[in-house]
């Protein structure tokens, strides 16, 4: 599982700022071990007229979680399943839960999408989170990036 976050505010949004936003990469490459779950979460922010990238978090487990962020991750005679569970986190507009909105065999590949807007004291701002999930057998450094996904999912709204 690959997580890769954008932060950006008005001054991306539209054109020409949202051009360069839409060509970052929606996956990097992964640690390639061999263990049963890898999960990755890379956080692109923009500063100026160009984004940051960082890697927040990389993990690797012996066995997968039930849930990671705004997934549940579950097991159903021969699939992963993949729900999407919205918190107050996520940003507006709030969408509903959705359950199974992934189905993928041994050796498939999915995407994810979704966005939000967020406001806080301090103003406003938006994201974009880009969900990469494989039901493999062996994590290769290029999972996410050797081939598109074999299914994609896109919640991403207009967010006005």
């Amino acid at each position: 599982m690959q997580q890769v976050a954008v932060r950006y505010s008005k001054a991306t949004r539209g054109a020409p700022g949202a051009i360069h936003r839409n060509t970052l990469p929606r996956a990097f490459p992964l640690i390639a071990v061999q263990a049963p779950y890898v999960c990755q979460r890379h956080s692109l922010v923009e500063q100026g007229d160009s984004f940051t990238h960082r890697l927040m978090d990389e993990r690797v487990a012996e066995e997968p979680p039930t849930s990671e962020r705004d997934l549940a991750l579950r097991g159903n005679r021969g699939l992963l399943l993949v729900d999407v569970h919205w918190s107050p986190f996520a940003g507006k507009p709030r969408r509903g839960n959705r359950n199974g909105v992934l189905a993928l065999r041994v050796g498939e590949r999915g995407r994810i999408t979704t966005n939000g807007r967020h406001t806080s004291y301090s103003g406003q701002w938006y994201t974009r989170d880009t969900y990469n999930v494989a039901f493999v057998e062996e994590v290769s450094a290029g999972l996410f990036t050797d081939r598109p996904p074999d299914r994609e999912v896109s919640f991403e709204r207009d967010l006005f």
